[in-house]
């Protein structure tokens, strides 16, 4: 049986000019996914990160602002109900 869950704790990581960032990020999706699922479902996030459709390129980063801004997803993993709502108290 495929593992499932609606609890994502999510690794973006941004590329901004010569400055790199993580992006640590909870989130809860509408209905419980698998893990395929969910990657597809983080990639979407990174898609609309900058609030616009990004383009995404042949490396698999996602372009905003003409090339400037590059974002990817570093990491999807489940989580529990539990550590989703510590984590979204304090992220």
């Amino acid at each position: 049986m495929k593992k499932k869950s609606k609890f994502i704790h999510l690794t973006l990581q941004e590329r901004n000019g010569e400055k790199e960032y993580t992006h640590k990020i909870v989130s809860q999706a509408p209905k419980p996914l698998t893990e395929k699922q969910a990657e597809k479902w983080a990639d979407k996030y990174a898609s609309d990160f900058w609030g616009e459709d990004g383009e995404k390129n042949v490396d698999g980063w996602w372009e905003f602002e003409g090339g400037c801004i590059w974002v990817r997803v570093r990491e999807v993993k489940f989580i529990t109900e539990k550590e989703y709502k510590v984590l979204d108290k304090y992220m």
